[in-house]
C-alpha cells in the first residue's frame, strides 16, 4: 500500500479472508494457508539450501559412499564364500581343529 499498488493490496486482502473464511469452514490451516499466495513459515522444509544444492550435496555423498559400499559387498562376498567351504577349507586359511567337548 504505501508504494501505491492499491490493487495488489486488495487482491492480498481478499485472499487473505478466503483463507479465514477456509478455515472457518473445515477447521484446518493446511488447507486454508494456500489461499493466502504467501510462504507457509511453519512448513517443514526438506533441505536447508537450495533445489540444485541439495541435487549436488546428493550427488558428493553418493560418489563418497559407493566405493566404500563396493567394499564392504566385497569383503562381505569373501567372507561368506570362505563361510561355504567345508571342514575350515576357506581360500587362503588354514584348517582349524575342532575343540573337544
Amino acid at each position: 500500500m504505501e508504494s501505491g499498488n492499491h490493487r495488489i493490496a486488495e487482491a492480498q486482502l481478499v485472499q487473505c479472508m478466503k483463507a479465514t473464511h477456509q478455515f472457518a469452514l473445515i477447521g484446518n490451516w493446511r488447507t486454508a494457508w494456500p489461499y493466502t499466495m504467501l510462504a507457509d513459515s511453519l512448513e517443514r522444509r526438506d533441505h536447508a539450501g537450495s533445489a540444485i544444492e541439495a541435487e549436488t550435496i546428493l550427488g558428493v555423498v553418493k560418489t563418497r559412499d559407493d566405493p566404500k559400499q563396493k567394499i564392504v559387498k566385497g569383503t562381505r562376498d569373501l567372507v561368506s564364500d570362505d563361510e561355504d567351504q567345508p571342514d575350515g577349507e576357506a581360500t587362503g586359511s588354514k584348517p582349524f581343529k575342532k575343540k573337544k567337548q
